[in-house]
């Protein structure tokens, strides 16, 4: 990849932007990668960096299940995929 990555929070969703999206492409490819990430892996990692091969946005959105206790709150897992999509400039 070149160049930085554009990352924004969204109500816990972390869309990530690669080139960051300007208004001069009104309709870019996105995708949605849905999941608990709890924790966020490197395989979690690999598939984005895949698919913005393939998109040019592609929303991580931080899901919590009704039934399972998580090792990491919500909040804690948008940190961790914050601070880790910003290494794949």
């Amino acid at each position: 990849l070149q160049g930085p990555l554009q990352v924004r929070r969204v109500a816990g969703f972390l869309p990530v932007h690669w080139p960051p999206m300007t208004s001069a492409r009104p309709h870019a490819r996105r995708a949605l990668f849905p999941g608990t990430f709890d924790p966020p892996t490197s395989g979690h990692l690999a598939l984005i960096r895949r698919g913005l091969a393939l998109f040019d946005e592609i929303v991580v959105g931080v899901a919590t299940h009704p039934t399972k206790q998580a090792l990491f709150s919500a909040a804690e897992r948008l940190d961790l995929l914050e601070r880790s999509v910003a290494g794949l400039e």
